[in-house]
């Protein structure tokens, strides 16, 4: 089994690689991936256990929403709060209604069937999202991937209580005024339960000595006990856990790198397990079979509700057309939509007429496929995307992929710099003094600072390699900023600057650099 599990692993990886030289999302690759397993001709493994597929899926989703959580930046994500807000809500509903209004009226689907298929493919994948945004590289203007990444990952607990709903009308078990009460106890509990296992791992964090590899296992096991307890008590589990993501992501915690690190690797597991755990349980027949009702779907919910829903909710915003057709494009369906399907086949049984997992499986065949090979080169034909290409969200991420690196610089006896000010040195312009370390004291220099005899310097400058462990804080500068147009002389004197970016460019900041909009700040706060 372990072989087996291995080889897996191993092929999805070199799917991986192949996806990047295709320029097909490698999502797709380990669907299909999936599929060619429980192919007659090649592997023939019959998986059709629907209940084990639905528990493991939702493990693997609940990992990829806690770190699409994490990796939100809220300096950035509150600048667009209000519309990914309402496409994650209101937008979910909408889109919905129109998809179930298509299947009545086009389709001759009873009503509340419809309505089941409009609720499991209103939402946007978040796992899609994040998969093509970070591995195109892309970084949109006007801080669009902030919007999506937001929108794709707080909308999947609404479509997942509108499914909920649904079935329970199918079965008879829910009506309005039960429907209702499931809504608010879900929403409040969940965001509840997200901010109460916040505050307890923060305290955990920050004031218990923990290993940091301790640290991971600590978060690891409050992601399956937060979600477990919210089945439990019959809150929204996936809310929660994007909540507790959100809140702990944008915390100043110790070893953020590491954590981010640990996770990135984490969520990539998570979606290659889920996809091909997808793949395996899908029947290439019945895929087949379905496939002409999936394109026609797919067709209206991508170029017209979807299209419909962003113009009439974006208008408030005042956005450009070219800005709410990419959104509109980016409106990806992925694992969520077919989790939720899964777990809808579960509740009904045979209750149903049309086959809703097959037929939301090559709805998500297809928008991977079609929206996700496309998005990129849309996104530059409509001329939204940024050429400073500074898509990722963390400055964890950001360390992993820019030329960085800290440098641990001894004061022996004798050494020059012995007595000297640290505004006296003549230091290559391209490194910065960030810290000091004396006699076990942690100390953020100053110009005026003097230098002493076994001092243990840690300077940054390019090349970036994880050698210690500070804390690091990053800020965007935006228009209401109290740091917005001050220069460094200006800032309080516990907080030094280490790097500015600005746009494409590094900037190792001098005392008389002023801060400009859009700029983002990497500094040590003490």
């Amino acid at each position: 089994m372990l072989i087996f599990v291995s080889i897996i692993m191993l092929f999805c990886v070199i799917l991986n690689k192949v996806s990047i030289k295709m320029g097909l999302p490698s999502l797709i690759l380990f669907l299909i991936f999936g599929m060619a397993f429980n192919n007659p001709i090649i592997f023939n493994i019959d998986f059709q256990n629907f209940e084990v597929a639905e528990y493991a899926s939702s493990i693997c989703l609940l990992f990829i929403m806690f770190y699409g959580g994490f990796g939100t930046r809220w300096t950035v994500a509150k600048e667009v709060m209000k519309p990914s807000v309402l496409l994650s809500t209101i937008g979910v509903v909408i889109t919905a209604t129109l998809v179930a209004a298509f299947c009545i009226f086009a389709l001759k689907f009873s009503v509340i069937e419809s309505f089941l298929i409009g609720s499991i493919v209103s939402s946007t994948d978040a796992a899609s999202v994040f998969s093509i945004i970070r591995s195109k590289k892309l970084s949109l203007k006007y801080n669009t991937s902030s919007l999506l990444e937001l929108e794709s990952g707080s909308n999947d607990p609404i479509a997942y209580m509108l499914t909920i709903v649904s079935c329970g009308i199918i079965l008879g078990t829910t009506n309005v005024g039960s429907v209702f009460q499931m809504l608010v106890k879900q929403v409040i509990l969940g965001v509840f339960l997200g901010y109460l296992f916040y505050k307890v791992i923060l305290y955990c964090l920050t004031r218990v000595k923990i290993d940091k590899s301790l640290g991971t296992v600590l978060i690891f096991s409050a992601l399956i006990l937060l979600y477990s307890l919210s089945s439990i008590w019959q809150a929204n589990g996936y809310l929660a856990v994007y909540v507790f993501g959100v809140c702990l992501g944008n915390s100043n915690i110790k070893n953020k790198a590491y954590l981010v690190h640990f996770f990135d690797g984490i969520t990539l597991i998570m979606q290659i397990l889920l996809f091909f755990l997808l793949g395996l349980l899908s029947t290439p027949a019945l895929i087949l079979k379905w496939l002409p009702i999936s394109v026609v779907i797919f067709l209206f919910l991508t170029f017209i509700a979807r299209v419909i829903t962003v113009n009439l909710l974006m208008r408030l915003f005042g956005m450009t057309l070219n800005q709410k057709l990419v959104i509109s494009a980016a409106g990806f369906r992925g694992a969520a939509s077919i989790v939720f399907a899964i777990m809808a086949k579960n509740m009904t049984g045979n209750a149903l007429s049309v086959d809703v997992f097959h037929i939301t499986f090559g709805i998500v065949l297809l928008s991977i496929l079609i929206q996700g090979s496309f998005f990129s080169r849309l996104t530059k034909k409509l001329d939204i995307a940024d050429q400073s290409n500074n898509y990722l969200r963390t400055f964890s991420d950001y360390l992993q992929e820019r030329s960085i690196e800290f440098i641990r610089i001894s004061i022996s006896k004798g050494h020059s710099w012995i007595d000297k000010k640290v505004k006296q040195l003549n230091l290559n312009a391209q490194m910065l003094i960030v810290l000091i370390l004396r006699n076990g004291e942690k100390i953020i220099p100053s110009g005026d600072l003097l230098l002493k005899e076994n001092d243990e310097l840690v300077c940054i400058a390019k090349t970036f390699h994880e050698q210690i462990s500070i804390d690091i804080n990053e800020v965007w500068i935006d228009s209401d900023s109290e740091y917005l147009n001050k220069n460094m002389r200006e800032l309080p004197d516990n907080m030094l600057v280490m790097l500015i970016l600005r746009g494409n460019q590094f900037i190792i900041p001098s005392a008389s650099e002023k801060l400009l909009l859009y700029d983002r700040m990497i500094y040590l706060y003490k």
